[in-house]
């Protein structure tokens, strides 16, 4: 491999993960209960819109080549969408808190709210799959001498 063959790899890796992202914000944004607004609710769509937000700029990188200062630019802004998942999306104190803030409002709001979890999980196996294409091109870079050559 080479990382002229590893970068469209991980572009493919990221557009996949992109997709799930963005039907996860369909669901957080769309099928959100109507009438009340919750800070919760908010505080969640915030987290997806900058998700969308940071692999944007990382497709925009990735589809300017396979220079290693390209890699590292789409790395940036993956490593930002990492930890706002972990952080805001996945981590126990981002679910408990999604949990009690629509404690109290009904059906409607504890079925998106598990939807909003489901979504996130979804994200999870294209999200390391980025993880691992990334690492690749990191290793190809390195084997050829910072991808001079």
């Amino acid at each position: 491999m080479s990382v002229r063959t590893e970068v469209p790899q991980l572009r493919d890796a990221v557009a996949r993960l992109h997709d799930s992202w963005r039907e996860l914000n369909v669901t957080v944004t769309e099928d959100k209960p109507t009438g009340v607004g919750l800070a919760v609710a908010d505080d969640v769509q915030e987290a997806v819109v900058d998700g969308l937000s940071y692999l944007d700029s990382a497709l925009r990188e990735l589809d300017g080549g396979a220079s290693p200062a390209r890699v590292y630019a789409a790395a940036v802004e993956l490593e930002a969408l990492r930890r706002r998942y972990d952080e805001r999306m996945r981590s126990y104190l981002a679910v408990s808190d999604l949990l009690v803030g629509i404690r109290g409002h009904g059906p409607e709001w504890r079925g998106w709210a598990g939807s909003v979890i489901s979504g996130g999980e979804r994200c999870a196996e294209p999200l390391q799959a980025v993880s691992d294409a990334l690492m690749r091109c990191w290793r190809e870079i390195t084997d050829e001498g910072g991808g001079t050559r």
